[in-house]
């Protein structure tokens, strides 16, 4: 898009942002309107909750005179005319809203105070006025408090009348207290009506007709208030003097304008990020540039390098064109990596790449997955063979010496080849193809190339589903742990080695032979490794009842020791199973001892000096340095199997033995002959004086409960 067009579009998405601001603006000012109307609501039911409290404060205060009235007719069989009146008067108070009282003995009116003005209502009989002989009846059937009103008077006027039956002990009326009200001056009194102090006014109705204040009130949506006046049920309504709840939009003017000047303020941040835009921009594609390559090399990342690859496929699926990927790992990276620094492993890495780049096509792709893996896309590549020979170039190219910080490295790398389309037709099926080419690759030797068949994919497949079988497994509480006796020259039992079994639930007993390799691979070695220790010390605890100088040995991968938190958690388990780490020895590789692993030697001497000694295992087939196993807390030497078996015939073996014999004298260790099977070989180890057996001669790997019973058998104790 050209700038003229970029204006002309910014030109249009201003406007549109102008209409949109003041949609959104005028929308905050309705919710605004809309809160303040509910705020207006609720100030109103306030002011309607107090008038209802007013108003039945000053009608109960009213009827105390007629309540004490009648306390006294009870009280007092006859009381005269002047009694009454000194009563009436007595009771009655200027500020009281009562008009005058009347006393109807037999429902026929007999006294009144005060008389002036009310003479007429004398002997007036309720029985005969059918206005007020159900009010007079209901107050008789409740024995309480009713009133009626605001009715005609017979005197003349209009006022509420409150009555309450006189009922003497045996249940006998023996008649009527009415007491008339002023009702106006009490609503006036109660304040209801227009609210001189607000923007409301009220009224009151009962069920029959409208009592005080605005009688319009009950034509709008008014907020209404019940309110209970003795038997009867009145309502009162607030409404709004301005004629509505909501406030007039015009009243919300400040709003508008600081509102379109918040707007205007927003499209002057517009415009200047329009006149930034060729910054951004650019900025963004410096952005994508990180985003798609690896900043260590240079090189096309993981994500990147599958967007051209695909692209790559629908341009070879049009124009019927082949290529080959492969995928390349450079060997022993980790141990130039640990030894010297990670720093000259990343300028190797850069070099890598460097040639890499030299040796390829422009037109082949390279990206670095991560780590030490890279992926080369050779574009146009026919047939096989001219993919072994470019593989053959590249690693050739790769393991020339590379002197880096007065290093001189010699590199090798291991590649798997995936051929398109034979091998895969979509970007994740060939990377994964080539990557199981390359686990071939390695397998076979490292620093050579494999090409990928259907093979290698059922073997992957299978090892895959080994590994989450032995997940199921851990979980599912398949695994055992079987333990072989170690013997002293003379027959004495000094350790137990704690063994993994696998109880699968259709191939049976399985050796660890078939699944360590995978469960290292796979991860699942840290759970199986802390299975067995924790199983061992419990089952150990149980043996030192009636075996207390028993030792255990307990087989530690190496892969376990790549785990930083590792050795705290295994000082854990051996607390928790109640057994001294002096007990417990380690078995290692002799590997674990070189030099370049300095992180597991770390931890090898934290669990010593917490008590745990250590055993090489099948020693005589690795390095066998003497140098390393000086400088560890070794304290058991393993002789490998290999040695035994050619006894007692083999001279060399003999000799092998006996040499290993002195050496571990003079270092003071303990020597054990594993996997002896003829008392021949036991009689040769003991005339050598090796010091400790183990093997199917004395006593095959047993579950906890048998080898109890081998024990108390061997060592002649009872059951």
């Amino acid at each position: 898009m050209n700038f003229f067009a970029q204006r002309r579009w910014f030109a249009v998405f201003l406007f549109g942002s102008f209409l949109g601001l003041q949609a959104v603006l005028f929308s905050l000012i309705s919710s605004l309107q809309s809160q303040q109307a509910d705020a207006e609501r609720l100030s109103g039911l306030q002011l309607l909750a107090t008038q209802r409290a007013q108003l039945e404060g000053l009608m109960n205060a009213n009827l105390v005179s007629v309540r004490g009235l009648r306390a006294e007719f009870l009280t007092v069989d006859d009381v005269s005319q002047q009694r009454f009146e000194r009563l009436a008067r007595h009771l009655l108070d200027d500020e009281l809203h009562t008009q005058h009282l009347a006393v109807a003995p037999n429902f026929i009116i007999q006294y009144i105070y005060p008389l002036a003005g009310n003479e007429a209502a004398l002997g007036l009989d309720y029985r005969r006025e059918p206005e007020q002989l159900p009010s007079v009846l209901l107050a008789i059937e409740s024995n309480d408090v009713v009133i009626q009103g605001p009715i005609l008077l017979r005197q003349g006027g209009e006022a509420i009348i409150a009555r309450i039956p006189v009922i003497d002990m045996d249940g006998r009326v023996w008649g009527v207290i009415s007491q008339v009200i002023d009702h106006q001056r009490l609503f006036a009194d109660a304040g209801i009506g227009a609210q001189p102090d607000t923007n409301l006014r009220t009224a009151l109705r009962n069920q029959r007709r409208h009592l005080a204040g605005d009688s319009n009130i009950w034509d709008h949506s008014a907020i209404n208030l019940e309110v209970n006046i003795g038997q009867e049920q009145w309502q009162l309504a607030a409404y709004p003097l301005r004629g509505g709840w909501a406030r007039p939009i015009t009243d919300y003017w400040l709003w508008f304008v600081t509102g379109n000047l918040f707007i205007a303020a927003i499209l002057a941040l517009f415009i200047v990020v329009f006149n930034s835009h060729r910054r951004l921009q650019h900025t963004f594609e410096v952005i994508t540039h990180q985003a798609q390559t690896d900043p260590l090399t240079g090189l096309s990342n993981r994500a990147h390098l599958r967007h051209l690859l695909d692209d790559y496929i629908g341009f070879c699926i049009e124009h019927g064109e082949k290529f080959c990927v492969l995928f390349i790992d450079l060997d022993n990276f980790k141990q130039i990596n640990d030894s010297l620094g990670h720093e000259l492993g990343d300028q190797l890495l850069i070099e890598i790449s460097l040639r890499l780049r030299h040796r390829l096509r422009d037109r082949d792709l390279i990206s670095r997955l991560g780590g030490d893996e890279f992926v080369v896309v050779l574009k146009n590549v026919p047939d096989l063979d001219t993919s072994l020979t470019l593989a053959s170039q590249i690693q050739h190219c790769l393991s020339e010496t590379i002197h880096l910080n007065n290093h001189t490295l010699h590199i090798h790398a291991s590649i798997g080849i995936a051929l398109y389309p034979n091998d895969g037709e979509d970007v994740t099926t060939l990377l994964k193809h080539a990557d199981i080419a390359m686990y071939s690759a390695k397998a076979a030797g490292r620093n050579t190339s494999a090409f990928f068949d259907a093979s290698m994919q059922r073997t992957a497949e299978s090892q895959l589903q080994l590994s989450e079988d032995i997940r199921a497994g851990v979980k599912n509480n398949e695994f055992r742990v079987f333990y072989q006796p170690i013997l002293t020259r003379n027959g004495c039992v000094s350790h137990v080695e704690a063994l993994l079994r696998w109880q699968h639930p259709e191939q049976g007993l399985i050796g660890p032979a078939y699944f360590i390799e995978t469960a290292e691979r796979g991860g699942a070695i840290h759970a199986l490794g802390d299975f067995v220790l924790q199983q061992a010390c419990a089952d150990l605890k149980l043996l030192q009842r009636q075996w207390p100088q028993l030792k255990l040995t307990v087989n530690r991968s190496s892969a376990e020791f790549n785990d930083a938190a590792v050795a705290p958690r295994w000082l854990a388990l051996i607390r928790q199973a109640g057994v001294e780490p002096k007990d417990i020895i380690f078995e290692i590789t002799e590997s674990m001892l070189m030099p370049d692993q300095s992180r597991q030697q770390a931890l090898i001497s934290t669990l010593e000096r917490h008590g745990i000694s250590f055993a090489i295992d099948d020693f005589g087939t690795g390095y066998s340095s003497v140098n390393y196993v000086r400088r560890f807390p070794i304290s058991l030497l393993k002789i490998d199997q290999s040695f035994i078996t050619a006894l007692p015939g083999d001279k060399r073996s003999i000799a092998m033995v006996g040499a290993l014999v002195q050496m571990a004298q003079a270092l003071n260790i303990g020597l054990v002959a594993e996997g002896v099977a003829e008392q021949g070989q036991a009689d040769c180890l003991k005339d050598l004086q090796v010091d400790y057996l183990q093997g199917f001669l004395f006593c095959k790997p047993l579950p906890l409960a048998q080898l109890e019973l081998w024990l108390q058998e061997k060592s002649g104790v009872s059951q």
